[in-house]
């Protein structure tokens, strides 16, 4: 805090710590959070040059605009926090504030920088005691559930006895009951009698579980993990403010942690408190620790936690504390360079991307049958780019990509650089041009039809105005409209690249029938159109109404033909405008989106309605480079920018102030960006490579949504892959019946085989196998698995359907793993894909549980020498639970979860099958939005809050500046439009938003979001959120700010 000389020097000597920790065995840093607080506001411009860039390790944060005078938690700093706190002797006086702020064993120092002479004040050290000393919570009650008589071991029954033996010093008034019991109705109420509490009591109980202490198998999973939901069901139903805590051993009992967290986030509410948390012990700790020390680390009003383990070492009595933390860790999947990256320019492109920038990508390295890659020289811009960068133009219109890789330009005019098998036309150095979609970039694949030469009577840039704008209306006049000389025709947006280019037509080929022109606005179009055709218009009108001036100089008949590229709500306009015998054809952007919405009526008569749609080929553009170079008709009128150029190029084109065609010239791109590109830190990754360890037999679980993306990924970069087994517990689906034809098509060295079968019950699992491989003598055996079946089941907590949720996923990756241990069979991968659905408590208890199973699963592989990896995936765009229904994902969005792109699976895919082994364990791939997600989870403050993009201190400084009515009601109606996807005009002040359908889990991340951007808790409870208003919101927070 305050004071550079020593906040930055410190900062350089963890720095060069740090450095020498490398050369010393044994010392892993995961992440150092040093968070500076900048009360003169002056820091930020004094920080080292090697801190000012990303470090590896430090995240380094200033803080400004604290008020030093008032608490500094209340403004938003995390309780326990903190291992080391660094102050100027003349913030002494918040002294105790700062120890609130450490862990325990943090240290707080106080530098006496700013000595008189004569003074003779020294430095103060502050150590926070150890959690062991710290003072135990009250208790006046303690019931032990102990575990089952018929399966515990006896170390188990040894430690139980000696924790009930210990409890007599904390307390007289205790009370056993078994777990046998729990699942028993008759035994409810003993239950309830042994807890001995009642709703509204002060009375401290505590529940020690012990149940938990025996390791869960696949027979026990279920009936255990049931049990122990069950009793947290019958706190929450019979709302008994107690405090329970769960002991357990081994790897596969962690997955109870997403009962304790569901159910710890979800109870409460301003009703009753509920804390419910998990400490995991080692061997060793078993022998050493005391009931005493387990009760002082259950300490959540002080320490923050409610997931805990604790270890013992070998040479050591010392028992310490452990804690959950996830580290932002980017490198953990390296790419291998060479193999998998690319470092020589010859091999990159530039490309336009969705972001608005551009970037350097790797070439594709192989062509496909009759594709050519040109260098592209100039390219046109469409208004359909505009759209696309903003997320205004449906995917399912896309020629190629899609929303994470649209294809930006539809045409292009370069040079052949390279030359496919079976390219007939073309060879390296033809100058060539053509509708080739994905064209603002340096180089481009296209196929070999949709290209033509380029006379040399032409530039790079003329060929490039001609192709889509000369297409476009030369093919819809002449043939899809069949349009006759004397025929009436009403053109849109005459001044466009379009309408000049079909005016161009109709004139050279001696039009005779009237022609309609409409345009926005601009005098200087309108004057354009005058001097340059003359007469040959028979009117031009303005574009927002026409078709009542249309029908007067028609005689009332209408036009013949009306060329379309205004939007849907102009349509009725148009049928208003056209004659019985008449056709439209439209060529507006959102003609696809909008024709469910088409009246049927406006095609009576004898009208037609013709719906063009540019792609992937060239009709006519032959002819119509003969009428330009051969007969002279004139080109549009071409404004042209550097490739660089492309944002104030989109930005004229959006002004509609321009007339013609708009053209990026690429000529020079490599010289004018590529000695930027080139200086960003990402490396840039091929296209082409093999994935290690995947080859032979590959088995992966289901059918859908991630398991057929990750067999398309794996066959692209696994040509030693032979066989792929896929189990499913259903008939298959007609995705895995595409891939199956997909697989005969261009992968006729694979074969599929589709196994129905219930990986819940491994004699099922075993029998498919061995019938499988009795068929198929010569398969190799399985050396790669992608496990990721999975049941999902209603967010209601039901017993009955617990066990459906674990069934497939997580007995069904026991059984495997199982399964290949019996045969011998040693696997170079073993993925289990989880989720982020064990952070997300919402209803998925089990779902969380069964993810949380396959955590557990990869780390007992590895500490027995197999490999497993277990992913937990966050919300994916392209595939998944998030897009099939789209309710969860606006869930999910709430909940502060982006969208992956599709791309991330195969990032993890690539990296994870880098290498023969992959030396992860456990990771997550999700995009979260964090201080959103840590305010819907307060729970996980301490495991995700040092990956705040934005510290604890800047939020607090948002709330502090939020005093008066106004800030607040507009932060309260922001986020509850954006929690319901509503704009926030639709928001009646007074309605209840139950009436907007904010059920309990949304009004308790809405409370939680209040909680945590106002400071305060208690301000109001999910009940007034659901059933109150905004008006009423907003009176409650004001009146508690």
């Amino acid at each position: 805090m305050s004071n550079e000389l020593f906040t930055f020097n410190f900062l350089q000597l963890i720095d060069q710590w740090l450095a020498n920790s490398k050369e010393k065995e044994g010392v892993v840093i995961g992440m150092i959070d040093y968070t500076i607080i900048d009360h003169d506001g002056d820091l930020d411009k004094l920080i080292p040059e090697e801190f000012a860039l990303n470090h590896p390790i430090i995240s380094f944060k200033i803080i400004k605009d604290i008020n030093m005078q008032d608490g500094i938690i209340e403004q938003g700093f995390l309780e326990s926090s903190y291992d080391l706190i660094l102050s100027t002797s003349q913030f002494n006086h918040l002294s105790n504030q700062f120890y609130r702020l450490l862990n325990p064993c943090g240290n707080l120092l106080f530098i006496n920088n700013n000595q008189q002479e004569g003074e003779k004040e020294e430095d103060k050290l502050i150590c926070k005691e150890s959690i062991f000393e710290m003072e135990r919570e009250p208790i006046d009650h303690l019931l032990f559930i102990t575990p089952s008589s018929t399966s515990s071991s006896e170390t188990t029954k040894l430690f139980t006895t000696k924790l009930i033996q210990q409890s007599q010093t904390i307390t007289k008034s205790i009370e056993i009951f078994s777990s046998d019991d729990l699942m028993n109705p008759d035994k409810y109420q003993l239950l309830l009698d042994s807890i001995s509490m009642e709703k509204n009591s002060d009375k401290k109980v505590t529940i020690i579980y012990l149940e938990s202490l025996e390791e869960l198998t696949v027979e026990s999973i279920t009936p255990k993990s049931s049990q122990y939901l069950h009793l947290h069901q019958i706190i929450r139903q019979e709302e008994l403010p107690v405090k329970l805590i769960a002991l357990r051993t081994g790897f596969f009992n962690e997955c109870l942690t997403s009962i304790a967290r569901e159910f710890g986030y979800r109870c409460g509410n301003g009703r009753f408190e509920f804390g419910t948390m998990v400490i995991t012990l080692d061997k060793e700790s078993i022998d050493r620790v005391t009931l005493d020390q387990i009760l002082k680390v259950s300490n959540y009003s002080k320490l923050g936690e409610l997931d805990y383990k604790l270890e013992c070492t070998d040479d050591s009595s010392n028992i310490q504390v452990m804690v959950e933390r996830v580290l932002d860790s980017n490198d953990s999947f390296a790419l291998e360079k060479n193999r998998m990256t690319v470092t020589d320019q010859k091999e990159t492109k530039i490309k336009f991307e969705k972001d608005g920038k551009y970037h350097l990508r790797a070439r594709q390295e192989t062509l496909q049958d009759g594709h050519v890659e040109i260098r592209v020289m100039a390219s046109s811009l469409n208004f359909k780019d505009c759209l696309m960068l903003d997320g205004g133009v449906p995917q399912e219109i896309f020629p190629t990509g899609d929303v994470y890789d649209p294809p930006f330009g539809q045409d292009c005019a370069g040079i052949i650089t390279r030359v496919g098998p079976n390219v007939t036309r073309f060879k390296v150095g033809d100058e060539v041009f053509g509708v080739v979609p994905g064209s603002h970039t340096s180089h481009v694949i296209s196929e070999q039809g949709p290209l033509v030469f380029k006379p040399k009577e032409l530039s790079f840039v003329e060929a490039a105005s001609i192709v889509t704008v000369g297409i476009t209306s030369y093919y819809s006049l002449y043939k899809k409209g069949n349009i006759n000389p004397d025929d009436s025709i009403l053109l849109h947006s005459a001044s466009g690249g379009v309408g000049l280019a079909a005016l161009n037509f109709l004139k050279h080929k001696g039009h005779r029938g009237k022609i309609f022109a409409t345009i926005g606005s601009g005098q200087e179009k309108v004057q354009y159109l005058k001097d340059t055709y003359g007469s040959f218009i028979t009117a031009i009108l303005p574009s927002s109404h026409f078709a009542r001036d249309i029908l007067e100089l028609t005689d009332e008949k209408g036009v013949e033909y009306i060329l379309n590229t205004l939007d849907h709500s102009q349509m009725q306009q148009n049928f208003q405008a056209l004659s019985e015998t008449g056709t439209l054809i439209d060529l507006s952007i959102d003609q696809f989106s909008n024709l469910d919405n088409m009246d049927t009526q406006s095609l009576k008569y004898q009208r037609s309605y013709i719906a063009i749609h540019m792609t992937r080929f060239s009709p006519g553009l032959s002819d119509i480079v003969d009428l330009i170079v051969k007969e002279g008709m004139p080109l549009t009128p071409i404004i042209a920018f550097p490739g660089q150029d492309i944002h104030k190029a989109m930005d004229l084109m959006k002004s509609r102030k321009h007339f013609g065609k708009i053209v990026l010239d690429y000529q020079n791109i490599d010289r004018d960006l590529y000695p930027v590109l080139v200086k960003q830190p990402k490396a840039i990754e091929r296209l082409s490579y093999n994935l290690d360890g995947c080859q032979g037999t590959m088995l992966v679980t289901g059918q859908s949504g991630i398991s057929v993306e990750c067999i398309h990924y794996c066959l692209k970069h696994s040509p030693k892959l032979t066989n792929i087994i896929v189990f499913s517990f259903s008939k298959p689906k007609f995705e895995m019946q595409w891939l199956d034809h997909i697989i005969q098509t261009n992968y006729p060295h694979v074969k599929l085989h589709y196994l129905q079968c219930d990986l819940g019950h491994y004699n099922s699992l075993k029998s498919s196998i061995q019938s499988l491989y009795q068929a198929n003598s010569r398969m190799e055996p399985v050396s790669v698995v992608i496990h990721c079946a999975a049941a999902y089941v209603s967010e209601e907590i039901e017993l009955g359907a617990h066990a459906e949720a674990l069934s497939a996923k997580s007995v069904g990756a026991w059984n495997l793993h199982n399964l290949f241990e019996e045969l011998g069979w040693k696997l170079n991968h073993f993925h289990l894909f989880s989720s982020v659905g064990q952070y997300l408590v919402r209803g998925s208890t089990s779902y969380g549980v069964a993810n949380l199973f396959l955590d557990s699963l990869a780390m007992y592989r590895r500490s027995i020498g197999l490999e497993a990896t277990s992913i937990a995936w966050g919300s994916i765009g392209s595939t998944g639970r998030a897009v099939v229904n789209q309710g969860s994902n606006a869930t999910l969005q709430g909940l502060g979860m982006s969208l992956l792109p599709l791309s991330s699976i195969y990032g993890v895919l690539r990296s994870s099958f880098a290498n023969q082994t992959t030396p992860i364990t456990r990771a997550i791939c999700a995009c979260f939005m964090t201080k959103r997600f840590v305010g819907s989870h307060p729970f996980l403050q301490h495991t995700f809050g040092h990956l705040l993009e934005e510290d604890l201190g800047v939020s607090a400084k948002k709330k502090n500046n939020a005093q008066d009515g106004n800030s607040i009601e507009n932060m309260i109606v922001d986020h509850i439009a954006e929690a319901l996807s509503i704009e926030k005009s639709l928001l009646s002040p007074d309605t209840k938003l139950k009436d907007y359908g904010v059920d309990s889990m949304v009004s308790i991340q809405i409370k939680s979001w209040i909680e945590l951007e106002f400071g305060k808790t208690q301000i109001i409870n999910h009940s007034q959120i659901s059933n109150g208003s905004l008006n009423s919101i907003i009176q409650a927070v004001s009146n508690k700010k």
